[in-house]
């Protein structure tokens, strides 16, 4: 859920059935988008972990573009104890750049997100891009009690650096103040100087006019 006075409006909502949604989230003032890619690899599925590969690193590249913040999470079906080859979607998304959100605030304590009798594994993942990852106040993996599940929920707060609730008149006003406080050094004015003797020195006796004069300057 978004509340309206962070977002501003959501365009683009892009899915494939079942695997892979994306979501754009634009908001007010001069906060940057952030795009998050929300994922689920069905195991052993070769066909559509190509698929979802594909479609995130389009996502991914069109993030960069747009100078967006990136948030990637879901049950990727991967295991964290797998060597990196066999780990595709882990892979590439870690190729462009984004940290597994657990693996730098946990450190030694990485806990697994999924168990099925004396079996478990960490299979969840959330990966957020640098700028996202240093605005993380606190992340959880808990245990989920409201309907049946062999996962766990992950879950991470963030706190945005800039403020959403500027008034855009007030901001430009602002910024259009600070651009006329322009604070002159003694060589600025030496240059000031020798330009405006030599405007002078280029006009002639028949721009003696008091306004023809200033037009000139």
């Amino acid at each position: 859920m978004l509340k309206k006075n962070i977002n501003d409006r959501r365009y683009k909502v892009e899915e494939i059935d079942g695997h892979v949604i994306k979501l754009d989230i634009l908001f007010k003032d001069k906060q940057k988008g952030i795009k998050v890619i929300g994922i689920y690899n069905p195991n052993n599925d070769k066909e559509i972990t190509q698929s979802i590969e594909k479609r995130i690193t389009s996502w991914i590249n069109e993030a960069q573009k747009l100078n967006q913040e990136l948030l990637i999470l879901g049950d990727f079906n991967e295991s964290a104890n797998k060597k990196i080859k066999s780990k595709p979607l882990i892979q590439v998304i870690k190729k462009h750049g984004l940290e597994d959100v657990h693996e730098c605030l946990a450190g030694k304590d990485i806990l697994d997100t999924w168990k099925s009798g004396e079996y478990s594994s960490r299979i969840d993942y959330i990966f957020a891009s640098e700028n996202i990852l240093g605005q993380i106040s606190s992340h959880e993996i808990l245990d989920i009690e409201d309907f049946e599940t062999d996962h766990k929920a992950l879950t991470i707060n963030i706190e945005l650096k800039e403020s959403l609730n500027l008034n855009k008149k007030e901001y430009f006003k602002k910024v259009k103040v600070e651009l006329k406080r322009i604070i002159l050094e003694p060589n600025d004015w030496e240059i000031i100087a020798e330009r405006l003797d030599d405007k002078l020195l280029d006009i002639t006796e028949t721009d003696l006019d008091r306004e023809d004069i200033w037009a000139t300057l």
